[in-house]
C-alpha cells in the first residue's frame, strides 16, 4: 500500500503543520483575482492525461498544468509499490523546474471536480516542506469561469526557481507505523478510497 493513502492517519498521529508564512489553507476568487500578478505566486491547474484536454481549452492566466501521479510520485514499475513519495532530489528538481523557491506562494486548483489529485498535491508540498504556503482555490475553475473571470491558452514559461527542500517525514505513516498502531486505542485507520474499494466491489486495489 502506498505511504500516501497512510497520509490522514500520519497527520492525526503527528499534528497540525506549522504554518511558515500563514497563508490560509482556501483562497477565494476574488483573493486570487487580486494576486494574480503578484511576482512571488505560482499558480497550477491539477490534472492527468485524460483531462489535459480542460487546461488546453482554457485556464486561469498564468497556471501551468501539473499532473501530481508523473511529476510528484514515484513512476509505475511492475511488481513494486507506486503513487509513493518522490526523493528530495526529485522533488527539488521538479519543482524549482516550475518557478518555485523558497519565497514561492503557491496556489493550486481542480476542474471537473479533481480534488482527490488536488488534495494529494497539497500534501506532497506540504511534506516536501512548504507547509503555510500553499492553498487550494475554492470553488475551483467551475468557480472562476462562473464568476466572470477571464480565461486564457496560453502556456506560461516559468524562469527557474531556487527551492530548499526540506521533507517533512513526520507527517506521512509507513506500512511498520500501522501494523505497530493496530492495537492501539488512540490511532484511527480511515481508508479514504472509494466505497467500491472499501467493501471489495472494486477489485483493483485491495483492502
Amino acid at each position: 500500500m502506498s505511504t500516501l493513502f497512510l497520509a490522514g492517519l500520519a497527520l492525526a498521529a503527528a499534528g497540525p503543520a506549522s504554518p511558515q508564512s500563514g497563508a490560509p489553507l482556501i483562497v477565494t476568487t476574488t483573493w486570487l483575482a487580486q494576486h494574480l500578478s503578484d511576482r512571488d505566486l505560482v499558480l497550477f491547474h491539477i490534472g492527468d492525461q485524460n483531462t489535459k484536454q480542460v487546461y488546453d481549452e482554457g485556464h486561469i492566466p498564468g497556471a501551468q498544468f501539473l499532473n501530481p501521479f508523473q511529476e510528484l510520485s514515484t513512476p509505475r514499475v511492475e511488481g513494486a509499490l507506486f503513487l509513493e513519495l518522490p526523493s528530495a532530489e526529485v522533488l527539488d528538481s521538479v519543482l524549482e523546474a516550475r518557478g518555485i523557491s523558497d519565497q514561492t506562494r503557491i496556489v493550486l486548483y481542480s476542474a471537473r471536480q479533481y480534488f482527490t489529485p488536488t488534495s494529494r498535491t497539497l500534501f506532497t508540498l506540504e511534506y516536501a516542506g512548504l507547509a503555510g504556503r500553499v492553498s487550494i482555490l475554492d470553488g475551483g475553475l467551475e468557480a472562476w469561469k462562473s464568476e466572470g473571470h477571464a480565461i486564457t491558452t496560453e502556456v506560461p514559461a516559468p524562469a527557474r526557481g531556487r527551492l530548499s527542500v526540506r521533507p517533512n517525514p513526520a507527517i506521512v505513516a509507513d506500512a511498520d507505523f500501522v501494523r505497530r498502531s493496530l492495537e492501539n486505542s488512540r490511532v484511527r485507520l480511515v481508508d479514504a478510497r472509494d466505497t467500491s474499494y472499501y467493501n471489495g466491489r472494486g477489485t483493483r486495489q485491495g483492502r
